[in-house]
């Protein structure tokens, strides 16, 4: 008789928030089973490949590619497609910041709170 374990999955989409609104949904697969084999499995319109090439799969929070192995309690996390890299934000907001500012004045340092008293 094969070994088999609990992982549960979840797909996020953009207008979640990055707050789960509903229970991941249980699935029962072989204890030697992969991302990619799960994947196959689930009820969704994209196929495994298409879903690992477009979205970001995760387990908990961790990226993972579709051989990345699955332990008892896993949550397969299926995100949105990034709408942008979180490091061309922060330059955007910095760049924003510094056009606020007037030519030849400088940005002023934060202070702490114990610096002010």
């Amino acid at each position: 008789m094969a070994q088999t374990m609990t992982v549960s999955w979840i797909v996020l989409n953009s207008e979640d928030g990055g707050v789960l609104h509903r229970l991941p949904q249980s699935l029962e697969v072989s204890v030697t089973a992969t991302v990619g084999q799960v994947l196959a499995l689930l009820p969704l319109k994209q196929l495994p490949a298409e879903l690992l090439r477009h979205r970001q799969v995760a387990i908990f929070g961790q990226y993972a590619v579709s051989d990345t192995p699955l332990s008892e309690g896993d949550r397969i996390e299926i995100l949105d497609v990034l709408r942008f890299e979180p490091n061309e934000s922060r330059l955007r907001r910095a760049a924003r910041k510094n056009q606020t500012l007037t030519v030849g004045q400088r940005a002023q340092p934060r202070r702490s709170k114990q610096q002010t008293s």
